[in-house]
């Protein structure tokens, strides 16, 4: 990416962030298409402020209910949060939607990995892998789960 284009995203991503937050502040609906959420979103869970993740996940929730990728990161969400337990049942909501979606087995690995489930997070990357288009990272985290084993 060209230092003009980063540029021009990064005051995207600043126009959008404050553009929610006056919703936020103003307490009234503001639309948001479904990549201005995700960025929002993800703005939020890269900075781990996970009061404005949450708020921004059920903004988008509520303006676009059907959006599966909203749930995904919700769950992303409930992973940050220590929420195991309802990210896994969550992902696994997912998964019967995308069944081929190697990013959802990915995260449940991850998510059973950091609950000590070794076996059980080296059988949710070996899904991933069968459908990742670069399983490179899934088999270092796979060698990685047999070293915790």
């Amino acid at each position: 990416m060209s230092n003009f284009e980063e540029a021009d995203n990064e005051y995207h991503i600043q126009d959008l962030i404050a553009r929610f937050e006056k919703m936020i502040l103003q307490k009234k609906e503001a639309f948001f298409d479904v990549q201005e959420f995700e960025d929002i979103i993800d703005f939020y869970l890269e900075r781990n402020d996970l009061g404005n993740t949450k708020t921004a996940i059920l903004s988008a929730v509520s303006q676009q209910p059907a959006i599966i990728n909203f749930q995904f990161k919700q769950a992303l969400y409930l992973i940050a949060d220590g929420k195991y337990e309802k990210a896994l049942s969550l992902l696994n909501k997912i998964g019967k939607f995308e069944p081929d979606n190697a990013e959802i087995y990915l995260t449940k690995g991850v998510v059973l990995s950091h609950q000590k489930k070794y076996d059980e997070a080296i059988h949710e990357y070996k899904k991933a892998v069968e459908l990742a288009d670069d399983p490179e990272e899934i088999y270092t985290n796979i060698a990685f789960e047999y070293e915790n084993m």
